[in-house]
């Protein structure tokens, strides 16, 4: 057996200026001499070209804490309590592909003859946010396309970004796709002469519209964001200075039959860990009120057809001008299940067929 080092902290999430206490477990299994134990914590955010060539770079801590130097310790469990507070000005965490910014800790601690015990990880950094959620009004467009965006800002936790885009004039447009990205800008100085900047956006979930007709239109949008990230991909909060720039937006996208898509880009305050006041706006009424009437709709299907699958009953909103999705569909018709109105009909591996409950 060897010997074991441990790193426990109150919580994973702290604001900036925040204290942030923890304790070291060191687990002997014999008797040993035990030197140079130490605790360090690093924040650097750096930035980064396409060649992942470091453009930028700036400390923000670096705290080491020594709970051994050197002593003779029995076998037995020993802890090491330990704390320190974060700097008021601390940015908040980000991982994505220009930019990476993320407070990493390391203990390690030296029991010979066996080579160093080390134990790594990391903590979050979060932005603190006062406002209220609100509705959130944005028109744009020109002759050819002409829409008005409402949805939910800001948003707090991971949870459904709620929206309604009002198309007003939507000329040879026969798909709108919505998604919800993250934008990363970075800008650094060549030769002190030239100003250069790399930007990307990381579309985390997307919802696309079948457009039939041309109308008036209003799309009710749902965009869950409870699990968006993948690998080592961390964000926590909006971020701007004058080098650094972290922006959710939602971009919609405008697909024209012979033409090229048009885009455009609205951002959006996201805070993945926070609290607000909660209150039901507008928009949550409208989503509910818009699913409830799409869930009659679905059961007058079933009433005019024997059985169906999520495709058949898509087919069926969309000439009635509702405009959802599959998934959207799948979610109420397991509601439908779980509720014992529905019960399926033929489990099919590709699309399985419902039926109204004898």
């Amino acid at each position: 057996m060897i010997d074991m080092l441990d790193v426990y902290l109150e919580k994973k999430y702290y604001y900036p200026g925040d204290e942030v206490r923890g304790s070291l477990v060191l687990n002997m299994y014999r008797d040993a001499v035990a030197k140079n134990g130490v605790i360090k914590m690093s924040y650097i955010y750096l930035g980064y070209d396409p060649m992942r060539n470091i453009i930028y770079k700036k400390e923000y801590l670096d705290w080491k804490y020594e709970f051994i130097k050197k002593e003779k310790l029995n076998k037995g469990v020993y802890t090491y309590e330990f704390k320190f507070n974060l700097p008021e000005e601390i940015p908040p965490s980000y991982r994505g592909r220009y930019i990476e910014g993320v407070l990493k800790y390391e203990a390690s601690v030296e029991i010979p003859p066996y080579p160093r015990i080390a134990k790594k990880g990391e903590i979050y950094i979060v932005s603190k946010t006062s406002e209220k959620v609100r509705e959130k009004v944005v028109s744009g467009g020109g002759a050819d396309i002409n829409f008005t965006l409402i949805f939910n800002d800001p948003l707090i936790g991971f949870k459904e970004l709620k929206g309604v885009l009002i198309l007003h004039e939507a000329r040879n447009v026969n798909r709108v796709t919505i998604e919800a990205c993250i934008n990363e800008w970075i800008g650094y100085t060549h030769l002190k002469l030239f100003k250069h900047r790399y930007s990307i956006s990381r579309c985390l979930a997307r919802k696309n519209y079948v457009i039939r007709g041309l109308a008036t239109r209003q799309l009710r949008f749902t965009i869950d964001l409870g699990k968006p990230f993948r690998g080592t991909y961390v964000y926590t909060s909006p971020y701007f200075d004058e080098n650094i720039r972290i922006m959710p937006l939602l971009r919609i996208i405008f697909h024209r039959a012979g033409r090229p898509p048009k885009e455009y880009e609205i951002p959006f305050h996201w805070y993945v860990h926070g609290e607000t006041e909660a209150i039901e706006t507008y928009i949550d009424k409208e989503v509910k009120v818009y699913m409830d009437t799409v869930s009659r709709d679905v059961l007058r299907y079933f009433e005019e057809y024997d059985e169906g699958d999520a495709m058949d009953i898509y087919l069926y909103l969309t000439k009635k001008g509702l405009s959802i999705s599959i998934e959207e569909i799948n979610k109420i018709l397991n509601d439908l299940l779980d509720r014992e109105i529905l019960e399926i009909s033929r489990d099919d591996p590709i699309l399985r067929k419902y039926r109204i409950r004898l």
